[in-house]
């Protein structure tokens, strides 16, 4: 991909290739956004791993700040493409 920057061509890596390092998640942050990958709600979430809908949502956004992402729904599909959810 190619943009125009102080009007001469500036060349930008593609999305896939910046910042596909795979940072340290917990195991509780990553069945959370596995169970959000598959459509599931935080409160679904908390009843099916036993913990409140506050903790999931807790869970949920610790694994969005450590994937850079600004929400949940962003973090999965991060974590996704960097390999964390199969």
């Amino acid at each position: 991909m190619r943009i125009f920057k102080n009007g001469l061509p500036h060349a930008v890596s593609p999305p896939s290739a910046a910042g596909t390092e795979s940072p340290a998640l917990t195991a509780r942050e990553t069945e959370c956004l596995r169970w959000t990958a598959e459509g599931k709600t935080a409160w679904e979430v908390g009843r099916i791993l036993q913990i409140s809908e506050r903790t999931a949502n807790w869970h949920l956004q610790a694994a969005s700040h450590k994937l850079g992402c600004a929400n949940k729904i962003q973090a999965v599909v991060k974590a996704i493409r960097i390999g964390i959810l199969g």
